[in-house]
């Protein structure tokens, strides 16, 4: 999804830039809330640019993952429950 082609106003920008700020924004009110923040970026056509948004926006560089095809979705959701699994026994 580009966001540069959203008809929302808040994302008026013809670069993202606007959109990129406000998911920069949102992403750090929840961590500042300490809620953990994992993300996914899906396909193979992702950008540069909204990889690094993505890997910004997630907790730790462990909370961050690329999944080109359904097997690397399946992979990333894999590891995010082994992750809070872990976390819930520990925690």
């Amino acid at each position: 999804n580009n966001l540069a082609n959203s008809n929302d106003p808040k994302n008026s920008s013809s670069d993202g830039v606007a959109g990129d700020q406000n998911t920069n924004a949102a992403c750090d009110e929840a961590k500042d809330n300490e809620v953990t923040v994992y993300t996914i970026a899906f396909g193979t056509t992702i950008s540069t640019r909204g990889q690094t948004v993505l890997k910004n926006c997630a907790t730790s560089v462990d909370g961050y993952f690329l999944a080109e095809d359904a097997s690397g979705l399946k992979e990333a959701f894999d590891a995010i429950v082994a992750e809070l699994t872990r976390l819930r026994l520990t925690g």
